[in-house]
């Protein structure tokens, strides 16, 4: 009968011990308190959302680009249809500001029609963002990115003005390879 009452009293401790846990575990598993939920950020805007419409509606046009393509001091223009857009536009397409990275990194400062984002880290990629607004519309964008360490430097402008035109000016500096500059700049007819 001993064997019994001491079989009883550790099924009581497991159950007790299991029972404490689940209890733990849906405490924590709560959702945030209304203080928590104060502290959630508002995100920004989202350019990547922006860019993957306007290469849909540009890949859907298909307009005519008088395309001008320069490295360093040698350049070349044509007209043409771009037959990917998505490509061609990767570079905005990368700019995040939504990115856990950029969290805290920037002010905000906003006029009637221009909203511009200064970065204050120097360990992140971009430095400046600058939206333009017409009739609560974005319509140009002009982006500054700018990365150092020991194996090479970049410094890149991006500008995309909605319907017009983009362009893409980059300045690399490798070690012990040197410098280049490229430049490519799109007029959409």
């Amino acid at each position: 009968m001993f064997w019994y009452i001491n079989y009883h009293k550790k099924q009581r401790a497991v159950a007790l011990g299991l029972l404490s846990l689940s209890v733990g575990l849906s405490l924590s598993c709560e959702s945030p308190s209304a203080e928590k939920k104060g502290n959630l950020v508002a995100p920004e805007f989202d350019l990547p959302s922006f860019f993957q419409k306007e290469i849909a509606s540009l890949n859907t046009a298909k307009p005519k680009i008088k395309k001008t393509v320069q490295k360093d001091s040698i350049s070349e223009t044509k007209e043409l249809i771009i037959a990917d857009w998505n490509k061609e536009l990767t570079s905005f397409l990368a700019v995040d500001l939504n990115k856990a990275a950029y969290r805290g990194t920037f002010q905000k400062d906003s006029t009637d029609h221009t909203v511009v984002y200064t970065f204050t880290d120097s360990s992140v990629d971009l430095s400046s963002l600058k939206i333009v607004y017409v009739d609560n519309i974005p319509t140009q964008f002009t982006i500054k990115k700018s990365t150092q360490n020991l194996l090479y430097n970049t410094s890149e402008n991006l500008e995309y003005i909605k319907g017009k035109s983009y362009s893409i000016d980059k300045l690399q500096s490798v070690y012990m390879l040197g410098t280049q500059h490229y430049k490519i700049m799109g007029i959409i007819e």
